[in-house]
């Protein structure tokens, strides 16, 4: 479509301030402006097809969202103003009805079962950007044999900042935190809300920066060392995963993952070339990264903080404990589609007739493992961590008890980048420090207490921590690093290549299509 995707998935309710500024808007010449704006924008936008009965959308606040296109049949992002319609009771429950009956309609059939499959994407996505990928994979999974189910939640960096300096405080909404007053008018609400949060915006920022500068040299430090770790882990690691495999009996099957009693884990090769080498030495001596470093140091962090917080709010929306009058169950639109998908199982032929399949990309993995913890009794037969952003530790608290006592058959998979391509990674050309987003994270988002707060989706992290996995359960476990260098073209080299569309399909690569499915490509 080559179109620029910037998130502007704003509502109203989020940004209350938005309403007065609209309000005085009141030269001729300023509305000609915007009008001009907005036929530009009209005519150069991108048509984007989204799938909508494959699409659960959510803005930050964990309310339901119309997939549906925005503005004059366009999805457009860059026009203030513009957002996507936030959807009222009676129409999020059509859009669930109608979500389940294509479900019943539509998913293919194997061996007995029905098979879906629920995507979930990561962190720094715009909400067109999240269409477009549903438009691109969905049919991908369909002949894969899946019918596919996309959740599209609110996280791109501009909005996740935005709210940290305006409209969230302490895990609550300005308002709530500022005054608590359940049940007054919304009008009220969003004008003292938007003054507290104004208010108090320069004290956030003004800490932020200071984050920053005052990190610096911890964060030059472990951005600089950070080749030379990560090489020592990877050597132990792997000699940690050969001495696992030894005590199987078992050698190594790439292509199958088959092993007995041990956990699979492969790292692929390293194939760069010399000249590959000789540019990542160069590269590295590039000042900007480190003056990079504090601006992503100081403005990241809240915006991570943020990013988490949605996440959460999927299943359990603000609203839930802000109300007089609370909801019985959690509210968040994620709970209600799986609370929705439970009951539509369980009347149309019950677990054993249906086969469901969780993806989740870097963040998505978080919430992957509320999914696992909220809903058990789901019949899942597969999960998949695609560069897992979540922590070694909520990894290790959801899936070992919950393949130990409630579902005794599903297998998981983790799929990484190489360690030296997780650290070499370049973002914004080379300005920006090396390092995947799960480097960025571990380095200069998070504050790890132990290695298990550590991301679970960098191999180095993963591997080294694999040996307290019950032993029960060790060979329902697979963990696979793909190998680095340009002239291995069908494996990942970028934290973002894993929802690539060439990864999945099987006219391009297929690599990751072939691994989810457990069937090779025909090609």
């Amino acid at each position: 479509m080559g179109c620029t995707m910037e998130d502007r998935y704003l509502q109203i309710e989020r940004i209350p301030w938005t309403q007065a500024l609209a309000a005085r808007v009141e030269s001729p010449s300023i509305w000609l402006r915007l009008c001009l704006l907005l036929l530009v924008t009209i005519l150069s936008g991108c048509t984007i097809n989204g799938p909508s009965q494959h699409i659960l959308m959510v803005n930050g606040l964990g309310n339901p969202i119309d997939p549906s296109p925005n503005f004059f049949g366009k999805h457009l992002s860059s026009v203030p103003f513009v957002t996507y319609e936030q959807m009222s009771e009676a129409q999020f429950t059509h859009h669930l009805d109608e979500m389940m009956t294509a479900l019943i309609a539509q998913a293919p059939d194997a061996n007995g079962k029905r098979k879906a499959l629920i995507f979930v994407h990561g962190g720094l996505n715009a909400a067109k950007d999240s269409i477009a990928r549903a438009e691109k994979l969905h049919g991908l999974f369909k002949e894969a044999g899946y019918f596919p189910v996309f959740v599209n939640w609110e996280s791109s960096f501009p909005t996740s900042y935005f709210d940290h300096l305006f409209n969230i405080r302490q895990g609550r909404r300005v308002f709530n935190w500022c005054c608590g007053i359940h049940d007054i008018p919304k009008s009220v609400e969003a004008v003292a809300g938007a003054l507290v949060g104004t208010l108090t915006m320069p004290f956030y920022l003004a800490t932020d920066l200071a984050r920053g500068i005052l990190r610096a040299p911890v964060v030059w430090y472990a951005l600089l060392s950070k080749a030379d770790r990560a090489s020592a882990i990877s050597q132990a690691t792997t000699a940690e995963s050969t001495k696992q495999l030894r005590q199987a009996g078992r050698a190594q099957e790439a292509a199958s993952f088959e092993h007995a009693g041990a956990i699979a884990i492969i790292q692929g090769a390293d194939e760069r070339r010399g000249f590959e080498r000789a540019a990542t030495v160069i590269d590295d001596a590039n000042p900007l990264k480190l003056l990079a470093s504090v601006i992503i140091d100081a403005g990241g962090t809240g915006a991570w903080d943020n990013m988490i917080r949605r996440t959460r709010t999927l299943f359990q929306r603000d609203a839930d404990f802000e109300s007089s009058n609370p909801p019985p169950i959690p509210s968040g639109s994620l709970t209600r589609f799986l609370d929705h998908l439970k009951k539509t199982i369980a009347e149309n032929g019950g677990a054993a007739s249906w086969d469901i399949t969780l993806v989740g990309h870097s963040m998505g993995a978080i919430i992957l493992n509320e999914i696992v913890r909220d809903f058990p009794e789901l019949p899942v037969s597969t999960i998949v961590y695609l560069a897992a952003a979540c922590t070694i530790r909520d990894y290790h608290d959801t899936i070992f008890p919950y393949l130990s006592t409630r579902n005794r058959t599903a297998q998981v998979y983790h799929l990484t980048l190489h360690p030296e391509a997780e650290v070499e990674e370049r973002s914004f050309g080379s300005g920006a420090p090396d390092g995947s987003l799960l480097v960025w994270v571990d380095e200069l988002l998070s504050n790890p207490s132990t290695a298990l707060d550590l991301t679970a989706g960098r191999f180095t992290n993963l591997v080294a921590t694999s040996r307290y996995t019950p032993s029960e359960i060790r060979e329902r476990l697979h963990i696979r690093a793909f190998g680095v260098g340009n002239r291995l073209a069908s494996h990942p080299q970028t934290h973002g290549a894993f929802s690539d569309e060439e990864f999945w399909s099987c006219e391009s690569h297929g690599t990751l299509m072939e691994i989810v499915s457990k069937e090779p490509c025909k090609r």
